[in-house]
C-alpha cells in the first residue's frame, strides 16, 4: 500500500496557481455584468442628515443607485451570532455613520470607473458627532456613546468576560515578588494579494442567487446572505473559488456581498463588487488591538504563583469575532505553564475605528506576547536565565495529560523538548563575539487550540463526501476553502492513503455549498484535524463498501482480504481484483454485489472531534479538541545608529502531531513567522484623534519583504499522535504568527537592555529607547 501521510508530496494545486491558471472572483465575468462601487463615509462618527444622489442616477451608464433607503426593502439587518451584543449589521450607515469607510451609498454601472465618477455627485450632509479612537478612553465615563442602537450595553463595553481558577488571593499573599506591566499591542492588516470582493448573479425566474466571494467560509456567507436577504438557504448558492490570501478576516460577513446581491435583485443582471486596497485596508477585519495590565506573583526562585490581568480589547465600531478571540486567548493564557491560579477581567470596547475580526492566531499572538514578555522581565529583575525561569514552570513530560487550572487540557509531552531544542538551534556566542552592533537572545513558548468552533454554539464540524466513479477515480467533496494552505495535497494524500490508490487518482472539490457538505469553513489551523477527520471517516466508509464487494466477488470473507498496489487479494486462494475492476462490478454487474448492499461508491461523514467541554460558572473551559505547542528562539542584530533591526537566525520547534505532508507543515510555519514579524516590527495602521485613517496604503503601511525576513530552516518537529482525531494530527497553521512577536521582542529587549511593552518595535522606537538609556543613570534596564 503506497505510503503518502508523512510525505512531503509536491502540492498538486501549484502548478495551476504558480502559472497563473487559477481562477480568482475578478476573473470571473457574466454577460450583461454591471460594476458597483460604495459610496464611504468620511468621518469617523456622525449623523446623516441628507442624502441627493439624484445627480448620479441621470448619468449615463448608472443602472441603479441605492441607499439604506432603497435596500431596506430587500434587504435586513443580520445577527452577529457570536458571544457578545444582540449586534445586528446594518447594510448602510442609515442614520449614523461610526467610523471613516463605513458604507452609505452604491451605484452599479456598466463600467467601473462610471460608477466611480457616480459616487462623486451624490452628496450626503453629516453632522459630526464627538469622536474616540483609544479604548480606554472610550471605558471613560464621560466617553460619547458610540452604538446607541444596541440598547443591551451600557457605555462602549460590547462584551465582558471573567476568568478565575484556583485561589488569587492567597497566591498573591504567599508569593515573594509582584511584578506588573502594562503591555500595548498593535492593529495589523493582514494584507492578503487578492483585495475582497465577490460577484452577485440573481436569476428571476427561479429566484435563485449565486454569490462568488472571497469568503474562507461559503455556509456561513450564505447564512447571513439568506438571513438579510429573507431568502430560504437553499435559494442562495455561495461559490469561494482561488482565494489570494484569507488570514482570517475573509471567514467574516461583509456589507459588500449584501450590497451586490441587492442591486443584481434589483437590476435583474450580475453585479460585481471588487474592493480597491484601501478600501480593503480600512475595511477588511484587522487584527484587534489590546491593552493588558498585568500582575505576577512569583516565588524567589522564579515560580509562578499567581496571574492577574485587565484586559482591554479594542473591538472596532463592530463587534465582529471580538469576543471569541478574546475568551480563547483568555483560556489559554496559562498555556504551557504551570500557573494554578489566575484571574482575569477583560471588555470588548468599542471605538470609532473599522471593525477587528477573525485574524491569524485568533487572540493568541497578543496573549502569547504579553505573557512571554512577562516571563523575560520577570527573569530579569530575578536574576534568571530566560530559558531556566520557563524550564520550572513549563508543564513536564512525565505530567502529561495536564489540566491547565483555566480547562484546557495539553497532552503532548514535548514542551521541555521544543523549548531546548529551539534554544540549541540559534548561534548567539557566535555572533556576540563579532561586530559592534548590538545582539540580543529571545525564546518564547507557544500553545494554540487548533479546533474550539462549539463556543459560539455553533458546533466544530466539518464534512465530507467521498465518491468513486466506474473507472476507479475518486473525487473527495470537502467542506473547508483553501486559501493557499495546500488543502487539496494533504486530503488527497490522506483518500489516497486510506484507499491504496495513487494520488494522481483522487481530486478535491471545495469552496461551493451546492457541490460540497455543510461545515463551519477554513479557519483556527482546522482543516489538517477536522476536515481530515471526515475524510478519513468517509473514506474508511467507502473502503468497507469496496471490501465487502470484493469479498462478494472472490468468494472470500472479508477479514482475509489485502490490499496492495491497487489490488485487493485474498490471503487464502491468492486471487485479486483491481480497484478498477471493483468499481466495474459495482456499477455494471448486480450479480456480483452482495445482497441489500447499495453499490453506488460514496460515502460521506461529518467529524466533531471529541473531548472540548462547556463552560462552567468560573468561565474555565476545555474549548478545543487538541492544541499545536512549540517554541521559537530569535536572535537580532541592532544597529545602535539607526535603529535598524535584522533578525539573524531563527529556529522553530513544534509537536503538531503526525505530520500529514512535512514540507506544507515548514511552508505554514515559515509563513506564520513572517506574518508575526510583521506585527513585531513593522505593521500598525494608525488613526489620528478624528478618526481619520493615516496610513491606509502600502506607501505608508509598512510589510515585510523578502528583505527582512530570515530564512527560517530550523524547523524541529516532535511528533505526539493526537488522540482525538482518527489520523492523530493537531494542525499548525497559525504557530508561527502566535510566538514569533513575543520571541523577536524578547531578543530585540535582551539586545538593548531595554523592556519593550508595546507593539510594533521600530527603529523609532529603538532610538529612544537608546537616549533613554544614555541618559540614564540605571545599569540599562529601565
Amino acid at each position: 500500500m503506497p505510503r503518502y501521510v508523512g510525505s512531503s508530496v509536491r502540492r498538486i494545486e501549484d502548478p495551476r496557481l504558480i502559472q497563473g491558471r487559477g481562477t480568482y472572483v475578478d476573473d470571473i465575468s457574466l454577460p450583461g455584468m454591471l460594476y458597483a462601487k460604495i459610496l464611504r463615509s468620511p468621518y469617523a462618527h456622525a449623523r446623516i442628515k441628507k442624502i441627493d444622489y439624484s445627480q448620479a442616477s441621470q448619468l449615463e451608464g448608472v443602472i441603479d443607485v441605492i441607499t439604506a433607503k432603497e435596500a431596506s426593502a430587500l434587504s435586513k439587518p443580520w445577527h452577529n451570532h457570536l458571544p457578545g451584543t444582540d449586534e445586528k449589521v446594518d447594510l448602510f450607515g442609515s442614520e449614523k455613520v461610526f467610523f471613516v469607510a463605513q458604507e452609505v451609498a452604491a451605484v452599479a454601472a456598466v463600467r467601473p470607473e462610471i460608477a466611480e465618477d457616480a459616487l462623486e455627485l451624490i452628496e450626503v450632509e453629516y453632522e459630526p458627532l464627538p469622536v474616540v479612537i483609544d479604548p480606554e478612553d472610550a471605558l471613560r465615563p464621560d466617553a460619547p456613546i458610540i452604538r446607541t442602537d444596541l440598547k443591551e450595553i451600557k457605555g462602549n463595553i460590547g462584551f465582558h468576560y471573567t476568568l478565575r481558577a484556583g485561589d488569587i488571593d492567597k497566591a498573591f499573599r504567599e508569593a515573594d515578588f509582584i511584578f506588573k506591566e502594562r503591555f500595548t499591542t498593535n492593529r495589523p492588516h493582514v494584507a492578503p494579494l487578492e483585495t475582497a470582493g465577490c460577484l452577485a448573479n440573481y436569476d428571476i425566474g427561479s429566484k435563485h442567487l449565486t454569490v462568488w466571494a472571497t469568503s474562507q467560509n461559503p455556509f456561513h456567507t450564505r447564512a447571513a446572505l439568506a438571513e438579510s436577504l429573507q431568502l430560504d438557504e437553499s435559494m442562495v448558492r455561495v461559490i469561494a473559488p482561488d482565494i489570494g490570501g484569507g488570514f482570517g478576516p475573509k471567514s467574516d460577513m461583509y456589507a459588500h456581498y449584501v450590497i451586490a446581491s441587492v442591486l443584481s435583485i434589483r437590476t435583474g443582471k450580475p453585479v460585481k463588487i471588487i474592493l480597491d486596497r484601501r478600501e480593503d485596508m480600512l475595511t477588511e477585519g484587522h487584527r484587534n488591538g489590546s491593552v493588558r495590565y498585568t500582575e505576577v506573583a512569583v516565588q524567589k526562585d522564579g515560580r509562578i504563583l499567581g496571574w492577574k490581568e485587565k484586559v482591554i480589547w479594542d473591538s472596532g465600531a463592530r463587534h465582529g469575532f471580538a469576543s471569541s478571540n478574546l475568551v480563547k486567548a483568555c483560556l489559554t493564557l496559562a498555556g504551557p505553564y504551570k500557573i494554578e491560579n489566575v484571574l482575569i477581567n477583560a471588555d470588548c470596547v468599542y471605538t470609532n475605528k473599522s471593525q477587528a475580526s477573525a485574524n491569524r492566531g485568533f487572540g493568541h499572538p497578543q496573549t502569547v506576547y504579553a505573557r512571554e514578555r512577562m516571563i523575560d522581565i520577570i527573569a530579569h529583575k530575578l536574576s534568571l536565565d530566560p530559558l531556566e525561569i520557563r524550564l520550572r514552570n513549563v508543564i513536564k513530560p512525565e505530567e502529561v495529560p495536564y489540566r491547565s487550572s483555566t480547562g484546557p487540557v495539553f497532552d503532548s509531552p514535548h514542551f521541555v523538548k521544543c523549548l531546548r531544542k529551539a534554544t540549541e538551534a540559534v548561534k548567539l556566542e557566535k555572533l556576540q563575539k563579532e561586530g559592534t552592533k548590538r545582539v540580543g537572545f529571545g525564546i518564547a513558548l507557544l500553545q494554540k487550540n487548533t479546533s474550539g468552533y462549539h463556543m459560539f454554539n455553533r458546533g466544530d464540524y466539518e464534512s465530507a463526501r467521498v465518491y468513486m466513479d466506474p473507472g476507479g477515480f475518486v473525487t473527495v467533496f470537502a467542506s473547508s476553502t483553501p486559501q493557499g494552505q495546500g488543502h487539496e495535497t494533504i486530503l488527497s494524500q490522506v483518500c489516497a492513503e486510506e484507499l491504496g490508490i495513487p494520488m494522481n487518482r483522487v481530486r478535491v472539490i471545495h469552496g461551493d455549498t451546492e457541490k460540497v457538505p455543510h461545515g463551519m469553513g477554513t479557519w483556527g489551523s482546522r482543516t489538517a484535524v477536522i476536515t481530515t477527520g471526515a475524510v478519513h471517516l468517509a473514506t474508511r466508509k467507502l473502503r468497507n463498501k469496496i471490501n465487502a464487494i470484493a469479498a462478494h466477488a472472490l468468494g472470500v470473507p472479508i477479514e482475509g482480504l489485502e490490499f496492495e498496489n491497487e489490488k485487493i487479494r485474498s490471503g487464502s486462494s491468492g486471487e485479486e481484483l483491481t480497484i478498477n475492476e471493483v468499481a466495474r462490478i459495482a456499477y455494471t454487474d448486480p450479480s456480483k454485489i452482495p445482497e441489500g448492499l447499495d453499490p453506488t461508491l460514496s460515502a460521506e461523514a461529518t467529524f466533531d472531534p471529541p473531548g472540548k467541554e462547556p463552560f462552567d460558572k468560573d468561565g474555565c473551559s476545555q474549548v478545543a479538541s487538541t492544541y499545536d505547542i512549540g517554541a521559537h528562539a530569535a536572535v537580532v542584530e541592532i544597529d545602535p545608529q539607526t535603529g535598524e533591526i535584522k533578525i539573524v537566525d531563527y529556529a522553530a520547534a513544534h509537536d503538531c502531531g503526525v505530520l500529514i505532508n512535512p514540507m506544507i507543515v515548514d511552508g505554514q510555519i515559515q509563513g506564520g513567522v513572517t506574518h508575526g514579524i510583521g506585527m513585531a516590527l513593522f505593521e500598525d495602521l494608525l488613526w489620528d484623534r478624528e478618526g481619520q485613517p493615516l496610513n491606509p496604503s502600502f506607501m505608508e503601511f509598512f510589510v515585510p519583504t523578502a528583505m527582512e525576513i530570515p530564512r527560517v530552516e530550523k524547523i524541529f518537529h516532535f511528533e505526539s499522535r493526537n488522540p482525538n482525531t482518527p489520523g492523530g494530527y493537531r494542525g499548525v497553521g497559525e504557530s508561527g504568527v502566535v510566538v514569533a512577536p513575543a520571541a523577536i521582542a524578547n531578543a530585540v529587549s535582551d539586545a538593548l537592555g531595554f523592556d519593550f511593552t508595546d507593539l510594533p518595535i521600530t527603529p523609532e522606537k529603538v532610538f529612544w529607547a537608546l537616549e533613554k538609556q544614555r541618559s540614564s543613570d540605571t545599569d540599562g534596564r529601565i
